[in-house]
């Protein structure tokens, strides 16, 4: 093989992995922006139902709070 030919072989090698590894760091980061997305996206939908049911609870409790005193209230003017 002449120098030439050596040389071509491997520019064309070395650009074939370049171009691999770049390929692979490309889609590496890609799935990564992906992830973190889905992750952001997920936690803040997490964080919405997590402040709803944890409103409901609230509510839920406030309200038996609420109807146990009218009902306190209320046998209480009845006894009178």
């Amino acid at each position: 093989m002449t120098q030439m030919q050596n040389f071509m072989l491997e520019v064309c090698f070395g650009a074939t992995l370049g171009l691999i590894i770049g390929s692979w760091g490309f889609m590496i980061k890609c799935w990564l922006e992906k992830r973190r997305k889905w992750r952001k996206r997920t936690m803040s939908l997490i964080d919405v139902f997590l402040a709803i049911f944890i409103g409901t609870l609230l509510f839920d409790f406030v309200a038996k709070k609420v109807v146990s005193l009218y009902m306190d209230i209320k046998a209480q003017l009845r006894k009178k």
